[in-house]
C-alpha cells in the first residue's frame, strides 16, 4: 500500500492560503445567502419600513408586468449590460494596449488620461490651504 505523496511547498503554500481565507468565504456565503431569501420573502409580501411585510403572493408580479415603465426598465438593463458595458471593456483594453507600448509621446497621453484623477485632489489642496476655504 502507497502512502499519500509528499507535498510541496507550493501545494502547502495554497492550503495554508485556503485555510486562513475560508472563515471569510464561509461568512460571506452565509451572508448573501441569507440576502437572497430575505429577496425572495420580501418580493412576495407587502413590504413598508414601519410594518411588518404581510405576503400577498404574485401581486407584485403582475403589478410590475403590467406598468408601462417595466418594458423601458428592462430595455436599458439589457442596453448597458450588453451593449454598453463590453463596448467600454473593449475600448479601455485598447487604449491600456496602446498607452503601453513604447511609442513617441505616450506620457502625453498618460497624463492626459490620469489628469482628471488628480486634478480635483489638487484643487481641494490649494482651496484649503492657499485661501482657508472648505471644499
Amino acid at each position: 500500500m502507497k502512502g499519500f505523496p509528499r507535498l510541496t511547498s507550493g501545494i502547502k503554500e495554497g492550503l495554508t492560503f485556503y485555510l486562513f481565507i475560508s472563515p471569510w468565504l464561509v461568512g460571506f456565503a452565509l451572508l448573501m445567502l441569507w440576502l437572497m431569501l430575505v429577496s425572495i420573502r420580501y418580493a412576495f409580501s407587502d413590504f413598508s419600513a414601519l410594518d411588518k411585510p404581510t405576503h400577498i403572493g404574485l401581486a407584485n408580479f403582475r403589478e410590475m408586468l403590467g406598468d408601462g415603465q417595466f418594458c423601458t426598465a428592462l430595455y436599458n438593463t439589457f442596453y448597458f449590460v450588453f451593449l454598453s458595458v463590453p463596448l467600454q471593456v473593449v475600448i479601455s483594453l485598447l487604449l491600456a494596449v496602446h498607452l503601453n507600448q513604447r511609442i513617441r509621446g505616450v506620457w502625453l497621453f498618460r497624463t492626459g488620461f490620469y489628469l482628471p484623477t488628480v486634478v480635483p485632489a489638487i484643487a481641494a489642496a490649494v482651496f484649503d490651504g492657499l485661501l482657508g476655504m472648505d471644499v
